[in-house]
């Protein structure tokens, strides 16, 4: 039955006719939903649907599409990703958001991208929910003045993050390393201001073992998503 929906979704955007908006309620039922994953997960049909033009503006224009599809896609998810205009409009709402931080190949294809980074630097609405997420944590270090691994699991070889935001138990000088090959995004150093929750914003894409140096007998505070 979901393969048969599939088809028919496929058919009816292929013909031109199935809008963006139409698409959008059809995935609002468990049934469309199913059938459009089957779209996503079957490379024959999600080739056409990124190629052909008529199939891809009608999708594009469905939220609901856009989010399912980068959900179970890694090159859909990092096209999406790299867009300035798409990402932002993730990350400018809650629900989308909380979608894209729930899913492990979404969750990576921000942490690849640092114009996802840097829009979500920019949305309070991303912040809150990347905060808000199951995959969140926040990670308490004292400080030695000298650089120090971070315990785990921050401090695990390999293991990515993004970071979303630092504080300290007093105003203080952090400087951080471990940020992903190749991006520019984030504080490494800063004075950081008091914030027992890490809500002072920088966001930044870590890769283990993350190290710090923190002013010996003050605390830092690290919140990050587990990639």
């Amino acid at each position: 039955m979901g393969m048969i929906t599939a088809q028919r979704i496929a058919a009816a955007l292929l013909g031109g006719s199935m809008s963006g908006a139409q698409l959008e309620t059809l995935l609002g039922t468990s049934s469309g939903m199913a059938g459009w994953k089957l779209c996503a997960a079957t490379e024959s049909i999600k080739s056409i649907m990124l190629t052909d033009p008529t199939a891809k503006a009608a999708w594009m224009g469905s939220n609901k599409a856009v989010d399912a599809m980068a959900t179970l896609s890694v090159d859909i998810a990092e096209m999406f990703a790299a867009d300035s205009t798409i990402i932002a409009s993730v990350f400018s709402n809650a629900s989308r958001a909380d979608t894209w931080f729930a899913g492990s190949i979404t969750r990576a294809a921000v942490w690849g991208s640092d114009t996802a980074l840097t829009a979500l630097a920019a949305s309070a609405t991303g912040k809150a929910r990347a905060r808000a997420c199951a995959k969140y944590t926040l990670q308490s270090v004292v400080g030695a003045s000298t650089e120090q691994t971070f315990p785990e699991p921050l401090g695990k070889d390999g293991e990515r993050w993004i970071l979303v935001g630092w504080g300290a138990s007093a105003n203080i000088n952090i400087t951080i390393s471990g940020r992903r090959d190749g991006s520019s995004v984030g504080l490494l150093s800063s004075y950081v201001n008091m914030s027992a929750t890490a809500a002072i914003d920088n966001v930044m894409a870590l890769k283990g073992p993350v190290r710090g140096n923190i002013s010996g007998g003050y605390t830092g505070y690290f919140g990050a998503v587990r990639v």
